[in-house]
C-alpha cells in the first residue's frame, strides 16, 4: 500500500539537497517525537547512489537489502560460527527468508526495513567485541540504528548494559567508544532540538500499553504467525478473508487455516521442551534460562529480556514492524527452541524445524497468491490497490 509514510520517506529521499533542504530530524514517530536526521538520510544515499527515481525502484533496493541481510547471515555462520552456533545462524537465516511478515515488510519505503542489512553487521560487531575492529563495528552500527529509528536506541541500550552487566572485561571498550563517536555525532543537535522543544505526548488505549504484549507480538511475528497484522494495517480485510485461503477452482479450502494450527503445535511444543528442561534445571536456571549458555544465547537474553523489557517501558504502542530493528534475533530465538529442544534426538529437531520452515513459506506464497488476485495495482502505479476502509469485501 503506497502509505502516506512511504510517501513521505520517498519525496524527502528524491527531494533533500535540491528542492528539499537538509534537515536533522526525520519523520514524526508513534510516540510523538520525530526520529533522528539518519532516519532520511538513508533513502537520500540509496536515491544518489543508485540514481533511484520513482517508487518501485526504492521499494526494490529495499529488498534487496534484506536479501544482502539474509546472505550475510549465511556467509558469516559459514566462516566464524561453529556447532550448534551455526547450526541455529543458518536456520535463522532461512526462517528468516521464507517468514511472510518479514517478506512483506522488508520491501516497505519506511527506515526500520532498511536496518536488517545494518543490525547483521551489528550483531557480528558484537560477536567480536574482543577484536578492535569487531568493537568499532558494534559502536558504529548501534549508533546507526539508533539515528535510522527510535527502537534502535532500545536494540543499542540493551546489548550494551547487557554486555556491560556480564561480559565487561572481553570488549576493546576504546574501540566501541570511537565507533560510536564516528557515527552517533549527528545525535548532538537531534538531543539539542528535543532538549528545547516542547512535545504533546500520543494518547493510545490500556491495550496499546499491555504488560507482555511486546513479547507475544515478537512471538507471533517471527514465528509466522502475525499475519492479521498485515491484513488489518495494510489490506484492511477481515483476517477470517484469509484464512479461508487459497482457493482451488474457485472453491474456499481453509488450509491457511490448518497451516496455522500446525505452526502453532510445532512451536508450543518447543516452547513446551524448554519450559521443562528449564524446570529441570532451575538450580542452574542463570545458565539454562533462554536456551542454554552459549555466545548465542546471551544474544538472545540480550534482545528477549533487555530489548523487550526496555521497550514495554516505552509509554507509546508497540507494532509489528519495531521487530525489524533487532533482527534477527526473533528468529534466531525461534531456531535455537528447535536446535537445541533436549528432548528430542537431532532428527526430531531437524524435520521440525524444516515443518516450520515449510509451513511459514506456504503462507508467504499465499499471501503472494492473495495479493496478486485481490490487490494487483494498476499498470504504472505503485503499491497496493486496496479499497477504503469499511468497504464490502
Amino acid at each position: 500500500m503506497w502509505d502516506p509514510d512511504q510517501v513521505w520517506n520517498f519525496k524527502r529521499g528524491i527531494g533533500t539537497g535540491s528542492t528539499l533542504p537538509w534537515s536533522w530530524l526525520g519523520m514524526m514517530s508513534s510516540g510523538g517525537v520525530p526520529n533522528a536526521g539518519m532516519s532520511v538520510w538513508i533513502f537520500v544515499l540509496l536515491v544518489r547512489a543508485l540514481g533511484i527515481t520513482n517508487p518501485a525502484q526504492l521499494s526494490r533496493t529495499v529488498a534487496v537489502m534484506s536479501i544482502l541481510a539474509i546472505v550475510l547471515i549465511g556467509f558469516w555462520a559459514l566462516v566464524q560460527l561453529r556447532g550448534s552456533d551455526q547450526e541455529v545462524w543458518l536456520a535463522a537465516a532461512a526462517i528468516a527468508a521464507v517468514n511472510p511478515i518479514a517478506i512483506f515488510l522488508d520491501r516497505v519505503i519506511w527506515s526500520q526495513s532498511t536496518l536488517p542489512l545494518l543490525a547483521v553487521a551489528f550483531w557480528i560487531g558484537i560477536w567480536n567485541r574482543g577484536r578492535w575492529w569487531g568493537a568499532l563495528l558494534w559502536g558504529c552500527m548501534g549508533a546507526c540504528l539508533s539515528q535510522i529509528h527510535l527502537a534502535g536506541f532500545f536494540v543499542s541500550a540493551a546489548a550494551f548494559l547487557w554486555v556491560l552487566l556480564f561480559k565487561r572485561r572481553g570488549p576493546r571498550w576504546w574501540a566501541y567508544a570511537i565507533g560510536t563517536a564516528i557515527a552517533g555525532w549527528p545525535l548532538v543537535p537531534w538531543l539539542k532540538y528535543l532538549a528545547t522543544t516542547h512535545f504533546k505526548p500520543s494518547s493510545y488505549s490500556i491495550w496499546a500499553h499491555l504488560p507482555g504484549k511486546v513479547w507475544i507480538w515478537w512471538l507471533l511475528s517471527d514465528s509466522g504467525l502475525a499475519v492479521r497484522y498485515l491484513s488489518g494495517n495494510f489490506w484492511r480485510q477481515r483476517f477470517v478473508v484469509f484464512l479461508r485461503e487459497p482457493r482451488i477452482l474457485g472453491i474456499q479450502t481453509y488450509g491457511v487455516l490448518v497451516v496455522y494450527a500446525a505452526l502453532t503445535l510445532l512451536l508450543a511444543s518447543a516452547l513446551g521442551v524448554s519450559l521443562s528442561h528449564f524446570v529441570r534445571k532451575r538450580k542452574e536456571w542463570k545458565q539454562e534460562l533462554l536456551i542454554g549458555d552459549t555466545q548465542t544465547a546471551f544474544l538472545i537474553r540480550a534482545m528477549v529480556i533487555g530489548f523487550a523489557g526496555l521497550i514495554t517501558l516505552l509509554p507509546a504502542p508497540v507494532f509489528v514492524h519495531y521487530f525489524l530493528v533487532p533482527f534477527p534475533m526473533g528468529f534466531v530465538w525461534i531456531a535455537s527452541l528447535f536446535v537445541r529442544a533436549p528432548s528430542w534426538t537431532p532428527a526430531q529437531r531437524r524435520a521440525r524445524l524444516l515443518a516450520v520452515i515449510i509451513l511459514q513459506l506456504l503462507i508467504a506464497i499465499t499471501i503472494a497468491t492473495f495479493l496478486h488476485r485481490e490487490f494487483a495495482a494498476p499498470p504504472g502505479s505503485f503499491g497496493l490497490h486496496v479499497p477504503p476502509q469499511g468497504a464490502p469485501y
